[in-house]
């Protein structure tokens, strides 16, 4: 997966995002590096060429790459899903991970509760901006774990 980075990012950033990026911002005192308006990456979907913009980055202190993703519920379409998939394996090659974060998921799901799949796609279904960091860093723990 490339850093495309070849057009700045024009992306509206909506309520929700704004208070994950809050809450990603804590990190920042532990030695991460939290990127939001990140441009855009190279993916192929389909055989082509594509251009995949994140909501945001997080960065390891040793180096490790989080590409964060925030979706609502509605938006967990089957072909939404399958693009998900494509992104985390296309980021797993590359050695990074994908965390989808769905804050507005109904009462039965829990910030510990994680979807995963052979591809690297961790689904989080933390629905306050508290849950957010230990989802981040137990999703790193977990590309640091499979580095090794």
């Amino acid at each position: 997966m490339n850093d495309g980075n070849k057009y700045s990012s024009s992306k509206v950033m909506k309520p929700v995002e704004s208070d994950i990026l809050k809450a990603l911002k804590q990190l920042e005192t532990r030695g991460y590096d939290v990127r939001s308006q990140v441009g855009q990456l190279d993916i192929e979907f389909g055989g082509a060429a594509k251009w995949y913009e994140p909501d945001f980055i997080v960065v390891s202190p040793d180096g490790k790459r989080l590409i964060v993703e925030v979706k609502s519920q509605r938006s967990l379409s089957l072909e939404n899903i399958a693009k998900l998939m494509v992104i985390a394996r296309q980021a797993k090659a590359a050695g990074d991970r994908l965390l989808v974060f769905v804050p507005d998921a109904g009462a039965s799901h829990t910030a510990s509760r994680f979807t995963d799949n052979a591809d690297g796609l961790k689904i989080s279904y933390a629905n306050s901006p508290t849950k957010v960091v230990p989802a981040v860093i137990e999703a790193l723990s977990g590309a640091l774990e499979k580095a090794n």
